[in-house]
């Protein structure tokens, strides 16, 4: 009896979000007449998600399609090999947009590192503990490193694409806790400054979508406090 009772609490949590989505759905359809009023739904149940459901997203399975999200033993086990390391590392690039209410696929991970002078040291230790080796593809043209051998690849980035300052992006960052250690998480707005800086003609689409999730975001948070 318990069990249906939890149940039909459950479906009724369900029915009072989706009518809540669809409320405000209908107050935004006029400021963004160009997205599709399906996406834009979509768009704005992820961004009413709390924190914590939103990292849910982040360990999502391999799709039917061949697109990687994130697997949760992964990530737990590259947040791991960061902390022993002790590398102080910030998610970034449309990756993070994951924690900020938007599926974005991605078969690389980027972080951008703080470079100081036992960097190189601290890498050796995480590609053997991550089991993982190093290269640098992009040299000289890119200062980026990348980790190769898991089903994950991980970009570690020393420079900032848009040149702001390491320190900068970790003070607007948010933490989120991944198994028993905590990875920070760069703004939307830093995301965006990142591929906008990049301007990569495969990150395109991305962009557009990025923009138009903090535009919506902005919207939103603008609304609520009215």
């Amino acid at each position: 009896m318990k069990r249906k009772t939890h149940k039909s609490k459950k479906q009724s949590d369900a029915e009072k979000f989706a009518r809540r989505v669809a409320g405000w759905r209908k107050r935004l359809a006029p400021e963004f007449p160009h997205i599709d009023p399906h996406d834009l739904e979509l768009i704005i149940a992820e961004l009413l998600k709390t924190p914590e459901e939103r990292i849910q997203v982040m360990f999502l399975k391999r799709r039917d399609e061949g697109f990687l999200s994130f697997d949760e033993a992964i990530l737990t086990k590259l947040v791991e090999a960061l902390a022993q390391a002790e590398i102080d590392a910030i998610l970034f690039d449309n990756t993070a947009a994951l924690d900020h209410g938007l599926s974005a696929p991605r078969k690389k991970i980027d972080l951008l590192v703080h470079n100081d002078a036992r960097l190189k040291m601290k890498l050796k230790k995480f590609a053997q503990t991550f089991g993982v080796a190093l290269t640098r593809p992009y040299k000289p043209f890119s200062k980026a490193i990348l980790a190769v051998g898991r089903s994950v690849s991980v970009d570690f980035v020393l420079v900032h694409s848009s040149r702001k300052s390491f320190e900068g992006i970790q003070s607007r960052a948010r933490k989120i806790r991944i198994g028993k250690h905590e990875l920070c998480v760069a703004t939307q707005e830093d995301i965006v400054d990142a591929e906008k800086a990049a301007n990569l003609p495969r990150d395109s689409d991305a962009l557009q979508i990025l923009q138009e999730t903090l535009q919506i975001k902005h919207v939103l948070e603008k609304k609520s406090k009215s």
